[in-house]
């Protein structure tokens, strides 16, 4: 009896006659030294050029390499979902067909998995390589948080989530993609999305009724009400939020007295939120300081909002995916506080 696949690797390919062999060859190679039993799925989506003939000729050479036609261009979302539901492997990883990131980098994805994640994301903003992205997408909401601390002497008028080499624990996979509907590259938003749904989930709390604040910015846009104007600073979060999918926190450190401790809601505790009626606290994640819960990744207080007044602020990102993504967003942060809120010091740290 055979040993069950413990790899499949899907690639979609549209029109990559010329990039595609080169990329089989290397995955090849790698898998020979691997030596695990493994699959190769690649998904023509509906290529118009010679990319369904190159994996034939791969087929021929490698019995683990086998190809799925879809007989007119769908999306590359749609042709990584049609490779994943077909993959029978342990574990899934989606590459891309140019192979821009070596295949040797899979050994630290799967000590991520290792570790008790359920997917890992590698990344390309980041040059180091002991870097990883990792999201416990069932097991907890926030894999990292970033603290952005911005001195402001004013507040004025403000006039690569993508990268295709994730690894997935098979069950993971296939409940993800299942249910997966954006079908061209934007397919990464709905898997965060997804995520960040599933984090509040395991908290108990109702992701219909309870949104992460990314979320709610991207259904505003989506709704055709762009984002609220308020101030420079405000401004510059809900930009980064929205092109992250990242909730950020912000706060008047003013109005924040002693150490900030991340936790879930207690049963009774409530705030009044930004612009809202009390909050019901149980179950979320949040924020509390020396006088209790002030913000959440859903919405925050009052008690801490940033007005006119303030010169110092705290910018929370939090994260179920990871460091990595932090470290792009941080830096982008970063410049556009200094570009657009005249900040005279910015202090950054990742915090696990």
């Amino acid at each position: 009896m055979r040993d069950p696949i413990a790899l499949s690797v899907v690639i979609p390919a549209y029109n990559e006659e010329r990039r595609l062999p080169a990329t089989l060859r290397d995955l090849q190679a790698f898998l020979d030294r691997d030596g695990r039993r493994a699959e190769v799925i690649v998904v023509d989506d509906g290529s118009t050029d010679g990319t369904s003939d190159a994996v034939r000729r791969a087929a021929l050479d490698d019995a683990r390499v086998r190809l799925i036609r879809l007989p007119q261009n769908r999306g590359k979302g749609y042709a990584v979902r049609t490779g994943v539901v077909n993959a029978a492997g342990r574990l899934v990883l989606f590459a891309d067909a140019d192979g821009a990131t070596p295949f040797g980098e899979l050994a630290r994805l799967e000590e991520h998995l290792r570790n008790g994640a359920r997917v890992a994301i590698g990344s390309r903003a980041l040059r180091d390589a002991q870097t990883r992205v990792e999201a416990r997408i069932y097991r907890r909401i926030a894999g990292r948080m970033f603290h952005a601390v911005v001195r402001l002497s004013a507040i004025r008028g403000f006039t690569d989530t993508q990268c295709g080499f994730k690894l997935f624990e098979a069950s993971t996979a296939q409940d993800l993609f299942s249910r997966m509907r954006m079908t061209g590259y934007s397919f990464d938003v709905e898997l965060l999305l997804m995520a960040t749904r599933a984090g509040y989930k395991a908290l108990g709390k109702d992701p219909a009724r309870y949104r992460g604040s990314a979320e709610a910015l991207l259904r505003r846009l989506i709704a055709g009400k762009g984002l609220p104007r308020i101030n420079s600073v405000v401004d510059v979060i809900n930009l980064v939020s929205v092109e992250s999918r990242l909730p950020i926190g912000l706060y008047d450190l003013a109005q924040v007295e002693g150490a900030i401790e991340f936790r879930p809601g207690c049963a009774g505790e409530t705030y009044k939120g930004i612009g809202k009626y009390d909050l019901n606290l149980e179950g979320l994640p949040l924020f509390a300081d020396a006088k209790g819960p002030h913000g959440s990744a859903t919405s925050d207080s009052e008690r801490t909002m940033v007005t006119e007044k303030t010169n110092c602020v705290l910018a929370i990102l939090v994260s179920v995916d990871g460091p990595n993504r932090l470290e792009q967003w941080t830096q982008k942060l970063s410049g556009l506080f200094a570009a657009y809120c005249a900040a005279k010091a910015i202090e950054t740290r990742i915090i696990p």
